[in-house]
């Protein structure tokens, strides 16, 4: 994927979905990571 919005989405989906599946620590860092860069992005827009 190269849409990070889409990534985010998506993990988060099935994050919520399949809890038990998705447990390791690198999805959840990925979930970090990709709503930091979101959010750094909005508040460079001030």
């Amino acid at each position: 994927m190269n849409n990070p919005g889409e990534l985010l989405d998506y993990l988060e989906y099935a994050v919520k979905q399949y809890p038990k599946e998705h447990l390791s620590t690198t999805v959840h860092d990925t979930i970090l990571e990709l709503l930091l860069q979101k959010y750094s992005k909005i508040d460079d827009k001030k």
